[in-house]
């Protein structure tokens, strides 16, 4: 779907993520193996920034949920060590 290859070409190009992409006509599955978004966010965290894993991906997802269901589809993410998983589905 070309929304979740997006999304890939972003995080990896953009942002310099190690991502992985799969999918078909209803379905996709974005793999973030490395988020540099989140790296950068426990690097502040750890100079003495009050920002979390929890609340850095909580931003994230809700705002990639929020575009997704402006397209009328809907995401789940499962966060992992290092980055997540999101599905789209139609």
């Amino acid at each position: 779907m070309s929304f979740a290859f997006s999304d890939a070409v972003l995080f990896k190009n953009a942002y310099g993520s190690e991502v992985e992409f799969s999918g078909e006509a209803n379905s996709a599955e974005l793999r973030l193996l490395r988020c540099s978004n989140l790296e950068v966010a426990l690097e502040l965290a750890r100079e003495g920034l009050p920002v979390s894993r929890e609340t850095h991906c909580v931003g994230c997802v809700n705002y990639m949920r929020a575009l997704a269901e402006e397209l009328g589809l809907s995401l789940e993410v499962e966060l992992r060590e290092g980055g997540c998983v999101m599905k789209v589905r139609k």
